[in-house]
């Protein structure tokens, strides 16, 4: 596909903040990742993400916790509860998280996700064994308008977007610190680090803030 202008900008953006970096006296390198592994990112997140919401959120029934519905059966109080307080992305979550835990599909869906997110991890580790720390966009853009809207469930597949929840499949410490603006809307760029090295990513990220020099800037203006 063709970038767009507004991806180009994002990636210009990225590459002179590398540069930065190395005049502040880091060492950069690029490195690889295969590309099946960051397609299989979406729909690991997904299974794995609507199958805890659904078990975390399931005492939300209207009658233990949440409004209590006026139906005076108890059935039809958590279903009240549920089309009523619920808005359609958490209702979305709960249906595909329920149909995920089903005991017919939960070798299928579940745990087949546990392996995968396991991969990704494994694939990450490895690279920051190596490395201080990984330094990626955050997304492919300007943050998008409050109007229509936008899921990760509905979403078009972008690597750019989908590397954010690397982190949370392998508990990395994650920071994203502005580098930028586009459209009048500010960019970031995303840092990751190893486990239990987050004083490390922290000094990293300061240092590189401090040389973007990104504070009191309004859209883009010094």
């Amino acid at each position: 596909q063709n970038p767009t202008d507004e991806l180009k900008q994002t990636l210009e953006l990225f590459h002179n903040t590398l540069e930065i970096a190395r005049t502040a006296g880091f060492e950069v390198h690029e490195i690889s990742i295969p590309l099946e592994i960051l397609n299989a990112i979406p729909a690991t997140y997904i299974c794995i993400s609507c199958a805890e919401a659904t078990s975390n959120l399931s005492n939300l029934t209207g009658i233990i916790f949440g409004p209590r519905g006026k139906s005076k059966n108890p059935t039809e109080m958590i279903k009240e509860h549920r089309t009523e307080g619920l808005s359609p992305l958490i209702k979305r979550r709960l249906i595909i998280g329920s149909y995920i835990l089903q005991k017919e599909n939960q070798e299928k869906y579940f745990l087949n996700a546990q392996r995968v997110r396991n991969l990704v991890v494994t694939k990450i580790k490895e690279q920051l064994e190596q490395y201080d720390a990984l330094i990626l966009p955050c997304s492919s853009g300007g943050a998008k308008p409050l109007e229509g809207s936008f899921d990760i469930i509905t979403s078009s597949n972008n690597i750019l977007e989908n590397h954010m929840v690397i982190a949370n499949f392998g508990g990395f410490p994650s920071i994203t610190i502005p580098n930028g603006w586009i459209n009048h809307l500010p960019i970031g760029i995303n840092l990751t680090s190893n486990q239990k090295q987050d004083e490390k990513l922290l000094n990293i990220a300061a240092t590189l803030e401090e040389k973007i020099n990104f504070k009191n800037s309004i859209e883009g203006r010094k």
